[in-house]
């Protein structure tokens, strides 16, 4: 549901609208069509237009959906910023601030020192930087960031100046790149990475800003390439990853313990004969290293094991491909 007004501050004049279930003062008189009334429905239609024109930024007044807040002032930033403080040196009403170039840097207003409504922040070419709608007596803020060239950055929340609920992130080209979670300014729960075509990419689960639990990474086509675990940063239990396409035999699959390798880890070779080399570790230090050491016997056994290549190399071929190489001799 778009935030609409129940009212808006312009020029130092309030004009009242009734938005979306919000009930007037009176309804026991009449509506005569007349100035008054025209202009309220047009305020309206600005309003509501402006509702499903989301995807184009404009210098006028924004709507960003608040989870729980009904209605607020938003107030319009063509008035001439005053940059006032009072007794108490709080500022009070519209405020400004400039780039040392005197470009624009934001402009909204106070009330008792605290921001409220709608803040317009601009890159130092002019350009909208984010917009923000502050609530709750400056506590809650609702941003919209922006990329220079005008395109959606990311959106989110803040409470207390620190990140929380759900944040999205775009690409310059409007493509959604990632969303994550946050609560009091740490990562709570998922995070979650896109391929441009909006596949899932990867996911990862998060508590107190921290990772743990599942970790997954997928191939474009929506297949688990990678599989593991973390408990508070560090890799725990079973780690597999798989080629694609083959999604029954993991090309590598293993053992965390306090984040080191642990116990044996098993390595599809690909061969036809469907071989899996495993390698032994404990706390993270391999056990059997004479296993691919390069002796003479290991050295002798893989040219054994590949001696077609070194004859396809003999004749001038490439390699495993059949081809004539030409000039590769």
């Amino acid at each position: 549901m778009c935030l609409l007004t129940d009212g808006i501050r312009r020029r130092g004049k309030m004009f009242n609208l009734t938005v979306m279930g919000i009930k007037p003062k009176s309804v026991n008189k009449p509506v005569t069509p007349g100035a008054g009334f025209s202009l309220r429905l047009a305020l309206f239609a600005l309003l509501l237009i402006s509702c499903f024109a989301g995807a184009q930024v404009h210098d006028s007044i924004p709507l960003i959906q608040a989870d729980s807040l009904k209605t607020i002032y938003i107030f319009a930033d063509t008035g001439k910023a005053m940059n006032r403080t009072d007794e108490q040196g709080r500022k009070q009403g519209l405020w400004e601030k400039r780039y040392a170039n005197g470009k624009l840097r934001y402009k909204g207003w106070f009330k008792n020192d605290k921001p409220i409504g709608v803040f317009k922040y601009y890159w130092d070419n002019d350009s909208i930087q984010n917009i923000t709608v502050y609530s709750r007596n400056g506590e809650v803020a609702h941003t919209r960031m922006f990329y220079q060239s005008g395109g959606i950055y990311a959106t989110g929340k803040f409470v207390n100046r620190k990140m929380d609920s759900v944040w999205k992130y775009y690409s310059e080209s409007s493509k959604l790149v990632s969303t994550e979670e946050y609560q009091f300014g740490n990562k709570e729960g998922k995070t979650i990475t896109y391929y441009p075509d909006g596949t899932v990419m990867e996911i990862k689960n998060w508590h107190n800003g921290m990772l743990n639990g599942l970790w997954q990474h997928f191939y474009s086509d929506g297949q688990l390439q990678l599989q593991s675990n973390f408990v508070n940063n560090s890799k725990e239990g079973r780690f597999v990853t798989y080629d694609d396409g083959n999604a029954e035999s993991p090309k590598v699959e293993g053992m965390y313990k306090n984040n080191e390798r642990d116990g044996d880890w098993l390595f599809n070779t690909d061969d036809d004969a469907g071989t899996v080399d495993t390698l032994k570790y404990r706390n993270g230090v391999l056990t059997n290293p004479q296993r691919y050491e390069f002796t003479q016997h290991n050295l002798d056994s893989l040219k054994a094991k590949y001696h077609y290549l070194q004859e396809e190399l003999d004749r001038g071929e490439i390699p495993g491909s059949g081809q004539d190489g030409g000039n590769f001799r």
